[in-house]
């Protein structure tokens, strides 16, 4: 990759959000053209759409703990404070895990393969882009307290 399309590459940063809504469309463009087979039941139409919910509260009520905590949402900023209660009682990264049930919803409604593979390739991504680099960060902001609420809590559940 030339210099110049590396430097471009770098200002492209992308937010998780970002990611998701490309994730999002993806699945939809692979379903519409490139569906391969329907992996998923019809029948699964309306769980999927309760998965994808859940997803979409669980994600919305974590931003809105973090934003009343007064820490920021944006991957880029350093925390503020270490929650740990509420959904962060039983995930370390609940936006995260709201978002994979947000899409593992949309897939299950989609019911092809081509609407699920996205998925595994946005898990992929928050796990090397974004999940690694935030732990070190709290780990170095809040020390022993976010050892020992790492070592309590799982990162998905």
């Amino acid at each position: 990759m030339s210099p110049p399309v590396r430097r471009r590459l770098r200002r492209l940063r992308l937010e998780a959000l970002q990611w998701l809504l490309l994730a999002l469309v993806a699945m939809l463009a692979l379903h519409v053209f490139l569906p391969l087979a329907r992996v998923v039941p019809r029948a699964l139409f309306w769980p999927g759409a309760g998965v994808l919910a859940a997803g979409l509260l669980l994600s919305n009520v974590a931003a809105i703990r973090l934003r009343r905590a007064g820490t920021p949402l944006e991957t880029d900023l350093t925390p503020t404070v270490l929650l740990t209660d509420g959904v962060f009682a039983f995930s370390r990264h609940p936006v995260y895990l709201g978002m994979l049930l947000l899409l593992a919803g949309q897939a299950t409604m989609l019911g092809t393969v081509g609407a699920i593979l996205p998925w595994p390739a946005f898990w992929l991504w928050l796990h090397w882009r974004y999940i690694g680099a935030e732990e070190r960060v709290m780990l170095a902001t809040f020390g022993e307290a976010y050892a020992q609420y790492r070592r309590r809590v799982g990162r998905w559940l």
